[in-house]
């Protein structure tokens, strides 16, 4: 990889943690505290981001750990096509592994270019309902690559093949100032 893709990736990882953390983890759950929130220094690591998000129950502060991995997407975000999300299973096991080390919930983020932002809490995913794919791919989406074989799950939307519908999912639209709930199941 020359210094240049890596420049290329670097912006681009930066570009992204940006729009999670103003639109999601700032305007959507309210993650004021800059100690709530660190992003991952290694642009290559598997997992982008872990925060704390913090909500009331009965009057006790309750605190969720989270941990996420961040995907933009070249196009935008349609409900009305049949449509699936591809996840890695390196990413996949690594979101998983932090969560059986640290109890951090697992959480899939997709950037679309219509300002939508799709997130999936990996926990609340039947994955014995998802087929699992191998396939010859880019090995990076930043730039271009070799092929290389990838091994992983198409996440869905709303629904799984078999009409089961899904839950554990948000679908945020963002404008320059606000963050708006589209769907959350």
């Amino acid at each position: 990889m020359t210094q240049e893709q890596s420049e290329l990736i670097r912006k681009q990882e930066e570009k992204d943690r940006n729009i999670i953390e103003k639109y999601v983890l700032h305007n959507y759950l309210h993650i004021t505290n800059p100690a709530h929130i660190h992003f991952t220094k290694d642009i290559y690591d598997k997992r982008d981001v872990f925060f704390t998000a913090t909500t009331h129950n009965n009057g006790e502060e309750v605190y969720t750990s989270y941990v996420g991995e961040i995907k933009e997407r070249t196009y935008p975000l349609t409900f009305f096509k049949s449509r699936n999300w591809m996840i890695e299973l390196s990413k996949l096991q690594a979101l998983f592994a932090t969560y059986e080390d640290t109890g951090h919930i697992p959480l899939y983020f997709n950037i679309f270019q219509n300002n939508m932002i799709f997130i999936w809490n990996l926990n609340k995913i039947d994955f014995d309902l998802i087929p699992y794919r191998e396939m010859l791919l880019k090995g990076t989406t930043s730039y271009l690559t070799n092929n290389k074989d990838k091994h992983y799950y198409d996440l869905p939307t709303i629904y799984y093949e078999d009409g089961t519908e899904i839950s554990g999912i948000t679908a945020l639209k963002y404008t320059k100032d606000e963050t708006n709930i589209v769907i959350k199941k």
